[in-house]
């Protein structure tokens, strides 16, 4: 016998001119595991610049990554990715030393991982 599924589904679009209109209609949780997912990604390039030794380009990934993570959290009042710009600060404290590298970098690999096995769908 032969069976015969079908899967559909709706997408609606609008759009719009308005800033406010736009701000409004903004998914804030798919908005912020946007931002969250990107923020991973630059992380996870800052950590191979680090290990490869540039620690000054390094550095410069993880303070943009910072403020990336800062202006979103605020406008999308995102705890998760206010939380994840600190990460950033602890990251770039400890890009110099060795030691301290050694031992951040393996925290810094675990929560890459828990942010990409993480993702939600929509």
């Amino acid at each position: 016998t032969e069976t015969t599924d079908e899967i559909s589904s709706s997408l609606s679009v609008k759009f719009t001119r308005s800033k406010e209109v736009a701000e409004k209609s903004t998914n804030e949780e798919a908005m912020t595991e946007v931002v969250l997912q990107k923020a991973t990604a630059a992380n996870k390039l800052a950590t191979t610049l680090r290990d490869q030794g540039d620690i000054q380009q390094a550095k410069q990934v993880l303070q943009q990554n910072r403020g990336y993570l800062e202006k979103n959290g605020k406008l999308l009042n995102s705890s998760k990715l206010n939380s994840y710009a600190q990460d950033q600060t602890l990251d770039i404290e400890n890009l110099e030393d060795d030691a301290k590298y050694q031992i951040r970098r393996k925290q810094m690999r675990s929560i890459q991982l828990k942010n990409e096995s993480n993702q939600v769908s929509y």
